[in-house]
């Protein structure tokens, strides 16, 4: 998803090039990163060769994400430290930044307080709405397996104790947890599957929908 990030061209063109490349090499990596602070770091600089130095810094950078990504909070708190250690976030490009603000978001769903949403539907005895997602696309498969598309400009995707719900200005519909026999993320989308159709949602929220329904079947104790 992520192979061209954090990486920049070096070019190692000359001998003394790669004399300096292979000191970095030998005194700074992504397991002793620590071993430095964002003023330390420039006691490896060299002014001759800035952009080597940028690209191997961002090179250890990219090590590091490799060994250590996971969605936690200790990741991305860790993250922010060693690229403030590298002093390279001035540096970063949009999807770069895109890459660190994706994972913030998804353990800030992962970790938020649950709270009971008031909606403009009504709900069943004892269900109570916990979040709430736009959705750019959402399609249902007939019977001969062919996609209807919802035709709305406007689709909002409701989580509840109870079961996932698709709004739009003209119409409800819903999708009960314990009918789902498969929940599955696939790219830039959510299957699902129930006994009697299947789904596909659509949205630039979706890590975020998927987590959020993680947590909702950790709390009702049901296995999607």
């Amino acid at each position: 998803m992520y192979k061209k990030l954090f990486t920049r061209e070096i070019k190692i063109d000359t001998y003394n090039k790669k004399q300096y490349y292979s000191e970095l090499v030998s005194k700074l990596n992504f397991k002793n990163i620590d071993n430095y602070s964002n003023k330390s770091i420039y006691d490896l600089w060299n002014i001759n060769y800035e952009d080597i130095f940028l690209a191997y810094r961002f090179k250890v950078l990219k090590d590091w994400i490799f060994h250590n990504e996971k969605y936690s909070s200790t990741f991305i708190k860790n993250l922010n430290y060693i690229i403030k250690i590298l002093d390279v976030e001035k540096y970063l490009n949009a999807f770069e930044s895109n890459y660190i603000e994706h994972y913030e978001s998804i353990i800030f769903c992962k970790s938020r307080n649950i709270k009971k949403l008031i909606v403009d539907f009504n709900t069943n005895l004892n269900e109570e709405v916990w979040f709430k997602f736009s959705c750019s696309q959402f399609i249902q498969f007939n019977e001969k397996k062919e996609p209807l598309f919802l035709n709305s400009k406007t689709i909002d995707i409701f989580l509840s104790n109870q079961r996932l719900i698709i709004s739009t200005p003209v119409e409800i519909q819903s999708i009960n947890w314990k009918d789902i026999i498969i929940f599955k993320l696939q790219n830039n989308k959510i299957e699902i599957v129930t006994k009697f159709s299947k789904f596909y949602i659509i949205s630039i929220e979706i890590y975020e929908i998927y987590v959020s329904v993680e947590r909702i079947c950790k709390i009702i104790n049901i296995k999607l």
